[in-house]
């Protein structure tokens, strides 16, 4: 008996779709299987019938479907051509002749993808910037003008819920915002922070309107310098990139400069940390003294926004680390740091971890306090700090040159990490910030990300599409807003610093800036927030007592390697040789 009549010799039309989805289901494991072989493990048998992985973001030929059954149903997809997708939750073992020990959990946690396997430990600083320059160059080179929004994105922060205040009452950090936070840093490089109003209030807060000042502000000063090339008439007296004078660190740099035929222009500014006056001062001479006074708030805004992401992902890792818990067979659990009398009534097991808990979120406080550079001086640690603040706020302006290659786009500022904890980018009216997420092997372009959940709102409340330029009315004639909708957002991406705090758990991002070879140039203002350089890195002020004789001690060989070294020298060592 045949399974198919012999009258046709093929597999009936309407068991295609099912052979094809099987085929594409076939292929995405064997290409899995492979990368598994790669590293030296292979899959766990369980039977051809069983879930093998769970796959999503199946891209064709510049679609993206959930599942292979979509893919093959929207006709996008026929055996032989090519296709990408992500898989997590691979259940994998390293076979006996590689390691003894048998794994029959899945080898991959569920928010990593395969790309993870096989990641050499990070224990010392020179580790580590081998590793950002080797992450780096891995990043393909391709540029597309239009840009990549996945279908699943990180979930949009509100400000409001990351500050201080937002912790629990026993000073714990919320649950929830941390998971949110830690997830979409660590498994995607950034996080998107809303820093307005719900639409439905038509009032901008605070944050919103100074950040719209600085937009206003960093147009008019490129426009004037643009300007000033081209006309002699035109006054622009800004110093070239030099030195702050009396710092002592070539990091300190403030001015303007031009780059690459004018398609790279930058404004270094320092805030002078008594005075709160930016450098340069020449600057005043351009804008307009409000205009001066919307950039300095809003890079204390900004600021505030970083120290509060840095405490909660620096908490969030001490605890599930459990550096604040001990406990010992023989004796009643204790908490490193805490006196007998503060151990009083916290004798249950749910207790004490809930104040091992509030003693990583005081301790990641105080990390962020005396370590990271908001322009304020540090009040409660005194030390010798130096006049300016050493987290610089870089206006940009990037503009794409027309290719004799015919493209329509091209990297203008390459695949890069930074030294910082976090980097601060205002979402920009015109898109052009990539960063490379790891979890799915592919340039994205959060401002864009930014843009669509903005929509979406729109269009769910109801509002005038037109908001999107502004000035659109909201619950009476009286109530308008006037600012830009780009300006309720910021693009938050870790830096080499918070992967030293976080002890590896959140890696520094890898970014690159995109423009259109003609058309509308692309302006950016990012805070790099960096570290006070005269501060030390007090591994058992901020982590607890450590062994640096144990190889499994909590803390962990690349912070241990920090110990008693001044920030200055960490951001030294972290810098390309060349």
């Amino acid at each position: 008996m045949t399974r198919f009549a012999e009258t046709t010799g093929e597999i009936p039309v309407s068991l295609l779709p099912i052979y094809a989805t099987f085929a594409m289901d076939l292929s995405a494991k064997e290409a899995t299987r492979a990368a598994l072989n790669q590293n030296g493990m292979d899959f766990v048998d369980e039977g051809e019938n069983e879930l093998w992985g769970e796959v999503e973001n199946i891209q064709v030929g510049g679609l993206t479907f959930d599942t292979f059954q979509d893919a093959v149903d929207s006709g996008s997809w026929s055996p032989g051509q090519d296709f990408s997708f992500v898989v997590r939750n691979v259940k994998a073992y390293v076979p006996s002749e590689n390691n003894s020990n048998f794994l029959s959990e899945p080898l991959l946690k569920e928010e990593e993808g395969l790309k993870v396997l096989g990641n050499s430990k990070i224990e010392s600083l020179e580790a580590l910037a081998k590793d950002t320059i080797d992450r780096c160059n891995k990043a393909p080179i391709d540029v597309s003008l239009k840009g990549n929004v996945p279908w699943k994105v990180p979930e949009v922060i509100i400000r409001s819920d990351l500050s201080v205040s937002a912790r629990n009452k026993d000073g714990s950090e919320n649950e929830q915002i941390a998971l949110d936070l830690l997830n979409s840093l660590k498994d995607h490089g950034y996080v998107i922070i809303d820093v307005g109003a719900d639409l439905s209030d038509g009032k901008s807060t605070t944050i919103e309107k100074r950040l719209a000042g600085m937009w206003q502000a960093t147009e008019h000063f490129f426009k004037h310098s643009i300007e000033a090339e081209v006309d002699d008439s035109i006054e622009f007296a800004l110093p070239s990139m030099q030195n702050v004078p009396g710092v002592g660190s070539r990091h300190a740099v403030y001015g303007y400069q031009s780059f690459d035929e004018g398609s790279m222009r930058f404004l270094e500014t320092r805030l002078q940390r008594k005075s709160k006056v930016l450098l340069p001062t020449e600057l005043g001479e351009v804008l307009a003294s409000e205009e001066m006074s919307d950039l300095v708030h809003s890079f204390y805004n900004l600021a505030d926004i970083g120290r509060d992401i840095t405490r909660i992902a620096t908490a969030t890792i001490l605890d599930e680390k459990n550096l604040f818990f001990e406990q010992d067979e023989n004796k009643m659990p204790e908490i490193s740091g805490l006196s007998l009398d503060e151990m009083v009534g916290f004798n249950n097991e749910a207790n004490i971890f809930t104040k091992s808990s509030a003693k990583s979120a005081s301790s990641a406080l105080r990390l962020v306090e005396e370590l990271v550079d908001d322009g304020r001086s540090c009040e409660d640690f005194p030390m010798d700090e130096s006049p300016v603040s050493m987290s610089p706020h870089r206006m940009c302006c990037y503009t794409g040159q027309k290719r004799s290659d015919g493209l329509d786009a091209r990297e203008v500022f390459g695949a890069h990490t930074d030294t910082s904890f976090v980097t601060l980018v205002p979402v920009a009216s015109v898109s052009g910030l990539e960063v490379f997420d790891e979890s799915i092997s592919a340039w994205v372009r959060p401002e864009l990300i930014a843009k669509r959940h903005f929509e979406e709102e729109v269009e769910g409340s109801g509002t005038d599409s037109n908001i999107l330029n502004g000035d659109v009315p909201s619950k009476g004639e009286s109530s308008r807003r006037t600012e830009p909708w780009h300006a309720r957002y910021v693009v938050v991406m870790p830096g080499e610093l918070l992967q030293i705090v976080t002890q590896n758990e959140v890696k520094a991002a890898v970014h690159r800036v995109v423009a259109a070879t003609e058309g509308e140039s692309r302006i950016s203002a990012p805070v790099l927030l960096r570290a006070r350089t005269r501060a030390k890195m007090d591994v058992s002020r901020y982590y607890g007592v450590f062994d640096k004789d144990d190889p499994d001690d909590g803390v962990g060989k690349l912070l241990q390697s920090c110990d008693g070294m001044n920030m200055y020298d960490i951001h030294n060592s972290l810098q390309p040789s060349t």
